[in-house]
C-alpha cells in the first residue's frame, strides 16, 4: 500500500510540473509575435466587442490567408464566463477589484494560460496512457510503468519548445491538444476514439495533419488492428461533421461562405506560397529543429529502441516528419506533434537506463517471492532447486551497484543539462518581444505625473487622448490589442505614410531605430527598448552571455 501510495504521489507531481511550468513560461514571456495575432487579437474581439464584427480585427487586417474561429472561440467563452463572474462579484461588493484585474495584458496572460492547461491537460491524459501501455503492451513492472509515465512528464516539462508554444495562440498549438488526445487514445488501443480526435484536428487547424495521420492509421493496417472500412465509417462522418461547424460559424464571422483550413490547405500545397517566407534544406527538421527542441533529452530516445512503442508508434510519428520535410518552407511549430510521442520514447529510454535490464528486475523479484514461499525449506535439505539455479544466474548477471548508479546518474544529468539550455532559452525569450515591452513602457510614461503634465499633454480624466503609431516591427514583437489598452491613447499601426497622414500627425511614435533620424525633426526619443541580438563569450563566469541592441524606440511629438 505504501508503494503504491508513493508512485501515486509521484505521478501525480510529475502531472502538475507540466502545469506549473506551463503558468510560468506565459508569466515570464506574456507577449506574442505576428504568427500568433489572428487567434490572438480574436479573442480580444470576442470578449470585448462581442457581436460587433465591425470592430474586429481581421476586418481591417485579414492576413494572408483565412483562419477558423472555432480555435479562438474555445478560448473566449471560458474566459467570457470568468469575465462575468469577476463583474458580477464586482457588482455584489460594490467595487471594481476584480474586473480591474482583468484588463489589458493581464487578459492576455489568462487567455494564454487557458490555451496551455488545455494542452498540459492533454499532456497529463497522455502521461496516463503511457503508464497503462508500458504495463499492459510492454508488460513491464508498475513500479517501471509508472516510472516511465513520471519521467514523460518530467522530460516535456524540462524542454523549452513544446512547453513554450502549448500556450501560443497557433492553429498548430490548438491541433496539438486533440493530437495528444489521439495520441493517448492510440496507446490504449481505443482507435475509434483516436480517430475522432485525428479527424476534427485536421477539417479545422491543420489539415496537412493527414501526413501523420496517414502512417498512423496505416500501421494500424498493417498491423490487423483496423480495416479500411472502419476508418472510412469512424473518419467521414466525423470530418464532414467538423468542416459544416466551420463552414458555418466561420462564414458568419468572415461576412462570406468560406471553409478557411481548405484556402489554407491550397495556398500551402497547390500554390506552395508558403516557400515565400524561406526555405530550409531537406534534413533541417532531422539536423536542426528536433535537437534544439529536445535538447539533451534526445540522447534518451536510441535507449527504447527495442520497444513495441519505438517500432509501432514512433516509427510513424518520424515518417510524418520525413514526408513534411519535402515541402521547403520549415518551421519547427510545423511538426510541434511529433515531440510528445519523441518524449514517450525518450522516458521509455531513461526507464531501461534507471532500472538497467526491467527483465532481471522482474526475475529478481519473483526469485525473492518463491524462495520467501518455499524453498527455504528445500536449502535447508541442501537441495538445489530450479528457482536457487534461477536466482543464482540472476546473481550472476546482475550489473553491479557501481555501473547502476552511473545509468541514473546519466538521466538525472541530461535533465540537468536540458534545464540549463531551457533557462538560457527562457532568458532570451525574454528579450525577444520589443514591441510588447515598449508598450508597456509608453504606458508607464502616459500613468506617471510626469508623463500625465508635460508629456501627454491631456488631463488624468481622459477627455482628451494622444494618437500613437506603433511601427511594423513592434507590431509583429508583441502588441496585441490586448496591449492596446490604455484609455488616454489611440492607436494606430497604418504601415505606410501618405501625403494625408504621415507621423507628424501623431502625438507618439514607436519606431524602429533605423527611422529615428527621419522623425527627429518633429518627435523627441523618451526611451529605448533594447532585444536579443546575439550570444556573446566572455573569459569570466558564467562565460555566455545576453548581447542586446536597441530595437525601438519611444519619441515624443515635441511642442
Amino acid at each position: 500500500k505504501k508503494l503504491v501510495a508513493v508512485m501515486a504521489w509521484q505521478t501525480a507531481l510529475a502531472s502538475q510540473l507540466l502545469v506549473v511550468v506551463c503558468v510560468a513560461s506565459v508569466v515570464i514571456c506574456p507577449f506574442t509575435k505576428v504568427e500568433e495575432s489572428f487567434n490572438l487579437q480574436a479573442i480580444h474581439d470576442e470578449v470585448v466587442f462581442g457581436d460587433d464584427l465591425n470592430q474586429y480585427d481581421h476586418i481591417e487586417f485579414p492576413g494572408v490567408v483565412p483562419r477558423t474561429f472555432l480555435g479562438s472561440l474555445s478560448i473566449s467563452l471560458p474566459m467570457s464566463l470568468v469575465t462575468s463572474i469577476a463583474t458580477a462579484i464586482d457588482a455584489y461588493t460594490s467595487s471594481t477589484e476584480f474586473s480591474s484585474m482583468l484588463k489589458g495584458i493581464n487578459l492576455q496572460i489568462l487567455a494564454r494560460c487557458i490555451l496551455g492547461l488545455v494542452n498540459a491537460s492533454a499532456l497529463v491524459s497522455l502521461s496516463s496512457s503511457l503508464r497503462w501501455y508500458c504495463q499492459n503492451i510492454e508488460s513491464w513492472s508498475r513500479s517501471a510503468a509508472t516510472f516511465a509515465s513520471s519521467a514523460f512528464s518530467v522530460i516535456t516539462a524540462v524542454q523549452f519548445h513544446l512547453m513554450f508554444y502549448m500556450s501560443r495562440t497557433l492553429p498548430n498549438t490548438f491541433a496539438l491538444a486533440l493530437m495528444v488526445l489521439a495520441f493517448s487514445s492510440w496507446l490504449r488501443r481505443d482507435l475509434a476514439r483516436c480517430i475522432t480526435w485525428c479527424a476534427i484536428a485536421a477539417t479545422i487547424f491543420r489539415a496537412e495533419l493527414v501526413v501523420l495521420i496517414g502512417p498512423m492509421l496505416l500501421m494500424e493496417l498493417i498491423r490487423s488492428n483496423l480495416t479500411i472500412l472502419q476508418i472510412l465509417l469512424r473518419g467521414i462522418p466525423v470530418g464532414l461533421a467538423a468542416i459544416a461547424v466551420s463552414i458555418g460559424v466561420d462564414s458568419m464571422l468572415w461576412n462570406r461562405l468560406i471553409y478557411p483550413e481548405g484556402e489554407v490547405l491550397w495556398f500551402n500545397t497547390v500554390d506552395n506560397k508558403s516557400s515565400q517566407w524561406g526555405t530550409s534544406p531537406p534534413l533541417w527538421y532531422f539536423y536542426s529543429a528536433i535537437p534544439r527542441a529536445m535538447s539533451a533529452t534526445l540522447l534518451l530516445v536510441p535507449f527504447a529502441a527495442t520497444t513495441k512503442l519505438m517500432r509501432f508508434y514512433v516509427l510513424p510519428v518520424l515518417f510524418f516528419v520525413s514526408l513534411y520535410s519535402i515541402l521547403p518552407h520549415k518551421e519547427l511549430r510545423f511538426i510541434l506533434y511529433a515531440f510528445p510521442m519523441l518524449n514517450a520514447a525518450a522516458a521509455l529510454g531513461a526507464t531501461h537506463l534507471w532500472f538497467n535490464d526491467q527483465g532481471v528486475t522482474d526475475q529478481a523479484t519473483r526469485c525473492s517471492q518463491k524462495d520467501q514461499k518455499g524453498d527455504i525449506k528445500s536449502m535447508q535439505e541442501g537441495k538445489k532447486t530450479q528457482t536457487n539455479l534461477e536466482c543464482e544466474a540472476t546473481s550472476r548477471f546482475t550489473l553491479n551497484k557501481l555501473f547502476a548508479f552511473g545509468m541514473k546518474l546519466v538521466v538525472v544529468g541530461v535533465v540537468v543539462a536540458t534545464i540549463v539550455t531551457t533557462t538560457l532559452l527562457y532568458a532570451i525569450s525574454v528579450q525577444n518581444y520589443p514591441g510588447g515591452e515598449s508598450l508597456q513602457r509608453l504606458h508607464t510614461l502616459v500613468d506617471s505625473d510626469q508623463g500625465s503634465s508635460t508629456l501627454l499633454n491631456v488631463d488624468s480624466s481622459c477627455q482628451s487622448t494622444a494618437s500613437v503609431h506603433i511601427c511594423n516591427l513592434a507590431a509583429q514583437t508583441g502588441v496585441s490589442r490586448f496591449g492596446q489598452s490604455h484609455p488616454c491613447l489611440k492607436y494606430s499601426k497604418v504601415e505606410q505614410w501618405t501625403s494625408e497622414l504621415t507621423w507628424t500627425h501623431f502625438d507618439w511614435l514607436i519606431a524602429e531605430v533605423k527611422d529615428v533620424s527621419k522623425y527627429n525633426q518633429t518627435h523627441a526619443s523618451v526611451d529605448t527598448i533594447y532585444g536579443f541580438e546575439r550570444l556573446a563569450f566572455q573569459r569570466n563566469f558564467p562565460f555566455l552571455t545576453i548581447a542586446t541592441e536597441p530595437k525601438l524606440v519611444i519619441m515624443h511629438k515635441q511642442g
